[in-house]
C-alpha cells in the first residue's frame, strides 16, 4: 500500500487484480454498459439454440454432444440476421448452467471493445474468475511476466490463456461430470474489429490455443460475425476441424415476434383507445415481414419506433410502411439499421464501384453479376472483388447477386436515409438507355445479320421503352435520341425477335407496338426530338412498308399498343400513318373497323375521322363498309358531347360532316343501331329549337337522315 498524504491508493497486488484492470469489463454479456443488449424472443429460433446447447454441453455426465465433436463452432450470418440476440442469449443460459464462461461482444463504437487489445485478458480474467485452480496459475504467469500485457498477441495466449488451463487441468479432470468442468469462450461480432489481419489473427490464434486445450480439459469456442472476406477466407484454410453454422432468414419466427409485439403494444400503450380494433392487419403485417427478409434487427428497429409514446402505434406504423411521413422530432423510423448501412458502405474499400454495379442490377432488375459488369466493361473478376466487402449485405452465388435484407434497396433509393450512397433511379435508368439506344444506332437495313450480332437478346425493346419511361432527360439521353435513326431502331427490334420472316402481317404488328411506346416515351422527354421522329417515322413507313402492310398494321392496331388505352393508339397512329390521300379503301376499312365509341368520343381521333370521311378529296377511301361503321360511332359520338361551351366546335364538325356519311353508307335499314343512336341525339339537339348556335346544322344534318331513311323505306 502506498500513501501520498491524502486518500490512501490501493495497488493491484495479484496478477487476478492486475488482469482485471487490463480487461474491458464493457464487453462482457452481464455488463451495465451493455443496457439491454439484444436476445432471442420467446419461442424463435428454438432449433438453433437447443443445438448450441447440446453443443456447450458437450461433456455433461462424461457424454459427447450429439451436434458433434468439434470444439470450434463458427456462427455466420448477414447483418440483421440475430447472431448478437443468440450469442447473448446463449451466454446467459451458460451463466444460468454455472459453466465457466468468457465472452467478449465487440462494438467498433466503444474504444474499449473496437479492438483486439483487451481480448485475451478479459477472456483470461473470466475464466480465472469461474475457476480458483486457473486463477492461482494466472498469479504466478504474472508474477512471472509482469509485462506481459504489452506483448504479442500470441504471447498473451501462450501466458494468460493456455499456459494457466494446462497447468491446472488435473483440477478440471477431477470435476469432468461437474458443470463447473466446461469451459465456454463466446466472442461476438468479429467483424466489429474491423482490420482484416487482426480478424484473421484472433481467429487463427484462439482457434490453435482451443485445439491444444482440448486435449486437457473440456473447453469450447465460439466466434460469430458477418461473412467478410478476410474472415470466410481464414475459416476456409484454418486446417483445424470447425463447426459452421450459417443462420439464415427465418420468416416465420419473425412474422411470430412481430404479431406478439405488436399485440403487447395495442394492450399495453399509453394510447391504446385510440388504436383501430382491426390494428395491425395482416397485409401490414406481411408487408412488415417481407421487408425484414426475415431477419431480426429490421423487425425489432421497427418496434422500438411503433411502441415510442409520443405517438400513437398505428399512425407510426403507418411511417414505417411508407404511407405517411414522420412527424416533427420523430424522428425515422430506421436509424439504427441506416447507421449499419452507412457504416458498411464506408468500410468497403470498392463502395463507389459496388454501387455502380447495384445501381445497375437493382435499376434493371436483372441479377446476374456477368450481365451488370458487361455493362460497365468489368470483369466478373472485378465484380466479385467489388462487392466481397459487402458480404453482409450482399450475397454473390452462381452469377446471381442477391440481397440479404430487403431494407438496404429501400435504404438506397430513399436519399433522405442514404446521403451520398444515394442511388438516382431516374439517372440509371437513362444511362441503360443510352447504352440500347447505343445498339440501336449501330444497325442499318443491310446491317449485321440478326442471328449473328452479339446484341440479340430477346426482351431488349421492352427494355428500352422501360427505361426510357423512367429516365431523366440528361444530356447524353438527348444525345443518344436524336442520333438513333428509324432504320436502326427497325434492326433493334428486329434484332430482339425470334422470326421466320422479317416482314409481314404478323411481324409489323409487334414493330408498331414497340415503335408507339417508344415515340410516347420520347414524346414525354423532349417534344422536338418528337416531332421530328414522327416525321421520320412518316416517311420511313411509306418509302419502306408498302400500304398493303400498312393496312395489316392498322388493322392489329387497337390491340397492340395499349390494350386498356385504345385513344392513345389511334391518336399515336394517326400521327406516323401515310397522309390520307394515298390510302386504299381497304386502308380506310381497317382505320375505322378499329375504332370503338370511346376513341371515336376523344376530339384528336373524332376530327380525324370526321374529316377522312367527308373530305371529297379522299374519295378513293369511301368503302361503304366503313362509312357505314362510322356513322354508328358518330351517333354514339353526338350522344356522348353536348353541343355548348368547349364541345360546340367538335359538335358542329361531326354534324356537318354526318350528310356525307350517310350519303356513302350501307341501307338504313340493316343499321339497326344507327336509328337507335343517330335519330335520338339528333331529336335531342332539335328539341332545344334555335336557341341553340347549331340548329341550321342540324337541321341539315337531320334532313339529310330524314332523306336517306325514306330511300330505304325506314318508317319513322
Amino acid at each position: 500500500m502506498l500513501s501520498f498524504g491524502g486518500p490512501r491508493f490501493m495497488m493491484p497486488n495479484t496478477g487476478y487484480q492486475k488482469i482485471a484492470k487490463r480487461s474491458a469489463l464493457s464487453a462482457l454479456h452481464n455488463s451495465r454498459d451493455r443496457s439491454n443488449p439484444p436476445k432471442l424472443y420467446e419461442g424463435t429460433r428454438y432449433s438453433i439454440f437447443q443445438s448450441l446447447q447440446g453443443w456447450t454441453n458437450f461433456c455433461l455426465y462424461g457424454q459427447e454432444s450429439a451436434s458433434g465433436s468439434s470444439e470450434i463452432m463458427w456462427i455466420c450470418g448477414a447483418a440483421g440476421a440475430g447472431k448478437s440476440a443468440i450469442c447473448q442469449s446463449l451466454a446467459e443460459w451458460c451463466s444460468e448452467q454455472r459453466l465457466v464462461l468468457a465472452s467478449f461482444f465487440f462494438d467498433r463504437l466503444d474504444s474499449a471493445r473496437g479492438h483486439e487489445g483487451f481480448l485475451i485478458p478479459t477472456l483470461a480474467y473470466q475464466i480465472a474468475r469461474g475457476s480458483p485452480g486457473v486463477r492461482e496459475h494466472l498469479n504466478r504467469a504474472i508474477d512471472n511476466d509482469p509485462g506481459i500485457f504489452n506483448q504479442s498477441f500470441e504471447d498473451q495466449i501462450n501466458v494468460l490463456l493456455f499456459g494457466p488451463l494446462k497447468a491446472a487441468a488435473k483440477s478440471f479432470r477431477c470435476l469432468e461430470n461437474h458443470r463447473s468442468a466446461q469451459i465456454v469462450i463466446l466472442v461476438d461480432g468479429l467483424d466489429e474489429c474491423e482490420r482484416p489481419e487482426t480478424q484473421r489473427k484472433i481467429i487463427t490464434g484462439l482457434s490453435e490455443f482451443v485445439h491444444s486445450a482440448a486435449q486437457y480439459l473440456p473447453i469450447r469456442l465460439l466466434i460469430s460475425s458477418r461473412p467478410q472476406p478476410a474472415i470466410v477466407n481464414t475459416f476456409q484454410i484454418l486446417g483445424i476441424p470447425h463447426e459452421t453454422l450459417t443462420l439464415n432468414g427465418d420468416y416465420a419466427d419473425v412474422r411470430q415476434f412481430l404479431v406478439k409485439s405488436l399485440g403487447h403494444i395495442k394492450r399495453t400503450h399509453p394510447f391504446k383507445q385510440h388504436i383501430p380494433p382491426s390494428w395491425p392487419s395482416d397485409a401490414d403485417i406481411d408487408t412488415l415481414v417481407s421487408k425484414s427478409s426475415g431477419h431480426f434487427l429490421f423487425a425489432a428497429e421497427c418496434l422500438a419506433y411503433i411502441r415510442s409514446e409520443k405517438d400513437i402505434p398505428s399512425r407510426r406504423l403507418e411511417v414505417v410502411l411508407g404511407a405517411r411521413p414522420a412527424r416533427g422530432s420523430n424522428g425515422s423510423p430506421f436509424a439504427q439499421i441506416d447507421a449499419l448501412y452507412v457504416h458498411i458502405l464506408r468500410s468497403a474499400e470498392y463502395s463507389a464501384d459496388a454501387l455502380r454495379i447495384l445501381a445497375l442490377v437493382l435499376v434493371a432488375e436483372d441479377f446476374s453479376l456477368k450481365s451488370a459488369v458487361s455493362k460497365l466493361d468489368l470483369t466478373i473478376h472485378d465484380g466479385a472483388i467489388f462487392l466481397a466487402d459487402l458480404a453482409s449485405i450482399v450475397q454473390v452465388e452462381h452469377d446471381e447477386i442477391r440481397l440479404l435484407q430487403a431494407s438496404f434497396q429501400d435504404f438506397l433509393f430513399d436519399a433522405s436515409r442514404s446521403g451520398c450512397f444515394h442511388i438516382q433511379a431516374s439517372l440509371v435508368h437513362a444511362e441503360l438507355a443510352c447504352r440500347l439506344l447505343g445498339v440501336a444506332t449501330s444497325f442499318t437495313r443491310q446491317g449485321q445479320d440478326q442471328h449473328e450480332t452479339p446484341h440479340n437478346e430477346p426482351g431488349m425493346c421492352g427494355h428500352l421503352t422501360k427505361h426510357l419511361a423512367e429516365s431523366q432527360a440528361t444530356p447524353g439521353l438527348l444525345q443518344a435520341l436524336e442520333t438513333v435513326s428509324i432504320e436502326g431502331l427497325h434492326g433493334f427490334h428486329q434484332s430482339s425477335q425470334v422470326l421466320e420472316t422479317s416482314y409481314g402481317e404478323h411481324y409489323w404488328p409487334t414493330f408498331l407496338e414497340f415503335i408507339l411506346c417508344y415515340l410516347k416515351v420520347v414524346r414525354d422527354l423532349s417534344t422536338p426530338i418528337y416531332d421530328n421522329k414522327c416525321d421520320e417515322l412518316k416517311a420511313w413507313v411509306s418509302s419502306t412498308v408498302g400500304l398493303q402492310d400498312v393496312s395489316h398494321i392498322l388493322r392489329k392496331m387497337v390491340d397492340v399498343v395499349v390494350p386498356t388505352n385504345k385513344f392513345l393508339n389511334h391518336r399515336q397512329m394517326v400521327a406516323i400513318v401515310p397522309p390520307p390521300g394515298d390510302w386504299s379503301g381497304e386502308m380506310a376499312e381497317a382505320f375505322f373497323n378499329s375504332f370503338d365509341p370511346d376513341s371515336l368520343c376523344n376530339e384528336s381521333t373524332l376530327l380525324q375521322a370526321c374529316a377522312l370521311m367527308s373530305n371529297p378529296d379522299y374519295s378513293r377511301m369511301s368503302s361503304r363498309e366503313a362509312a357505314a361503321m362510322a356513322v354508328v360511332y358518330l351517333g354514339y359520338a353526338l350522344q356522348r358531347h353536348d353541343t355548348s361551351g368547349a364541345h360546340y366546335e367538335r359538335a358542329c364538325f361531326v354534324l356537318a360532316a354526318l350528310p356525307t356519311m350517310l350519303d356513302r353508307a350501307e341501307p338504313l335499314s340493316e343499321l339497326t343501331r344507327l336509328e337507335c343512336f343517330t335519330k335520338s341525339a339528333m331529336m335531342r339537339h332539335l328539341e332545344r329549337g334555335a336557341h341553340i348556335p347549331l340548329y341550321p346544322v342540324v337541321m341539315t344534318a337531320f334532313e339529310s337522315y330524314l332523306r336517306r331513311a325514306r330511300q330505304d323505306s325506314i318508317a319513322l
